[in-house]
């Protein structure tokens, strides 16, 4: 053990350190000969305060105990990892050993009445596992849980999304099941160890989608698939795009789409797509859909589609497609309450138009395969 530093004082006459500091090498005036008779021990099991292991002060016969960490002269005591929940009262019996009470010290209220050891409680700091599930909420097994810990016993930790290679971070919950969404862009996880509770730390589950996904949320991450027109994109909310008047809102749809689109079974509701004719072949929500791309579990509601022909120019236009590639998937799709209308401008009269007989779509490749629910009332 380092060597313990021998201090004298009192709460209110620390001028007494001065006094033992400048002690005359040929005589030692030792605490007991200064009326400071009853020696405390501080034992740091295992912490370190200034290097030391444990620290010895002396103090007259009924004053209060030096707090750790509130002087220069007893400063704090730390332990990697761990924090101090209380100071044990310990007594050497006659043999020398060392005999632990049940009493923890109150620094606030208890005094000094003869030599006595003060043991450092230390708990571990307050932590939050992570959890990683899959889309269907199975643990993945391949992916061991990540730990954030707290730096004191009590602690407020804000988490940022979960990372995992060949995964993408999609949403915390607070439970296993999946019920209680935990939203860490405002909320923050509370941490407080507490005695009567030996689970004090905290579990939260991240669920992950596997490979590479551009997760929509909001109406503005609608607006930047034309961003995301090759990547996967999981929509995981409803979007519901009235405006501030209560009116149907605006979406520019996608102009070109060639990855896969998993609607979740969420809704996209309430907008009016508007598009006039220029240079493109195909016209619709999804203008053109590339012989890769796969749209699946959506729904489209209170939408109109309105696109204006102004030239000769060949065009193929519908609904939720203009062009659909060979080898395009489009499955699980439902239709509630859509209108398409076909403008022609003076310029567009004798254009070529093609639309399928359901409007759902222009044209499309061989081997595209496409299904869905409801009608679409029509305007041509």
């Amino acid at each position: 053990m380092k060597k313990k530093l021998l201090f004298a004082l009192t709460v209110a006459v620390i001028v007494c350190m001065a006094l033992l500091g400048a002690s005359c090498t040929q005589t030692q005036i030792m605490p007991p000969e200064m009326g400071y008779p009853l020696k405390v021990t501080y034992d740091f099991n295992g912490g370190l305060c200034a290097d030391n292991e444990s620290m010895d002060f002396y103090f007259k016969e009924n004053t209060p105990a030096l707090r750790p960490g509130v002087s220069d002269v007893l400063g704090d005591v730390v332990k990697a990892g761990y924090f101090i929940s209380g100071w044990t009262v310990a007594y050497q019996d006659e043999s020398g050993e060392v005999q632990p009470t049940d009493k923890i010290w109150d620094f606030d209220n208890d005094r000094v009445t003869k030599d006595m050891i003060l043991i450092a409680n230390w708990e571990e700091n307050p932590r939050v596992e992570i959890v990683f599930l899959d889309e269907e909420g199975d643990r993945i097994q391949s992916l061991p849980s990540s730990v954030q810990s707290a730096s004191s016993g009590s602690d407020e930790l804000i988490l940022h999304e979960a990372e995992a290679d060949g995964y993408t971070f999609y949403q915390y919950f607070l439970d296993e099941e999946c019920t209680q969404p935990f939203d860490h862009s405002y909320d923050t996880i509370k941490l407080s160890y507490d005695v009567n509770d030996p689970n004090y730390h905290r579990i939260v589950y991240a669920k992950m989608l596997e490979g590479k996904w551009f997760i929509v949320r909001s109406s503005g991450d609608l607006n930047k698939l034309s961003q995301h027109q090759n990547d996967d994109v999981y929509l995981a909310a409803d979007i519901d795009l009235t405006d501030l008047l209560g009116n149907k809102g605006s979406w520019g749809g996608v102009t070109s789409y060639n990855g896969r689109f998993n609607g979740n079974g969420h809704t996209i509701s309430n907008f009016t797509y508007t598009v006039t004719q220029g240079s493109a072949a195909g016209y619709g929500i999804f203008a053109s859909l590339g012989e890769n791309a796969i749209v699946e579990d959506l729904k489209i509601a209170n939408a109109d589609v309105q696109i204006t022909v102004r030239s000769n120019q060949a065009a193929s236009c519908g609904f939720f497609a203009g062009t659909i590639g060979a080898g395009a998937t489009v499955r699980g799709v439902t239709l509630e309450n859509c209108t398409y209308k076909l403008n022609r401008t003076a310029g567009g009269v004798n254009s070529q138009v093609t639309t399928d007989e359901s409007f759902f779509f222009g044209s499309k490749g061989e081997g595209a395969a496409v299904s869905y629910e409801g009608t679409i009332s029509a305007l041509v």
